[in-house]
């Protein structure tokens, strides 16, 4: 193979890797702070409940009291647990999310050298050209989503209120 046909077939890479192979893997990524954005919610919503609970059981008095006062104990209890579960989560949450972005910057990246590549060699060019033409043909070659997945968090919940 000339250098010239490996250099084209390196841009090719570049190009896949940009455009669908990271993109993909980020897609999940972003995916998955959704998912552990909404457990972290759902759990302090349990917990919220258990302590706003107001509702008078059936029976005696006594017995009234003493179901009220194991419902507040229950989820003072709730809360001293959850806390540390909390702080894992949103540890792993900070770490997916990151994850996620850096696979987002680094797709855009290696689309952008491919961009360079292109522009600085018509050679080059017109290989990678053809390449993308044949990709897009195919019936099963297959985007990733665009835009990206939102990476959710405090300052962006999941799902975002626009949809």
């Amino acid at each position: 193979m000339s250098d010239e046909k490996a250099f084209a077939a390196d841009l090719q890479y570049l190009w896949r890797a940009g455009t669908v192979s990271l993109p993909l893997v980020a897609d999940a990524y972003a995916g998955a702070t959704g998912t552990l954005w909404e457990v972290g919610r759902e759990g302090q919503d349990a917990i919220t409940s258990r302590m706003s609970d107001t509702s008078v059981p059936g029976g005696t008095p006594e017995q009234s009291h003493f179901a009220i006062s194991r419902r507040v104990a229950d989820a003072k209890t709730l809360q001293r647990v959850y806390q540390p579960f909390e702080d894992v989560r949103r540890v792993l949450h900070q770490a997916i999310a990151g994850t996620a972005q850096n696979l987002y910057d680094a797709a855009a990246i290696l689309r952008g050298l491919t961009e360079h590549y292109k522009a600085t060699d018509a050679n080059a060019a017109r290989e990678l050209d053809a390449y993308i033409v044949e990709q897009i043909s195919d019936p099963d070659f297959t985007y990733p989503a665009w835009p990206q997945v939102p990476i959710s968090g405090p300052d962006k919940p999941y799902p975002p209120k626009d949809q």
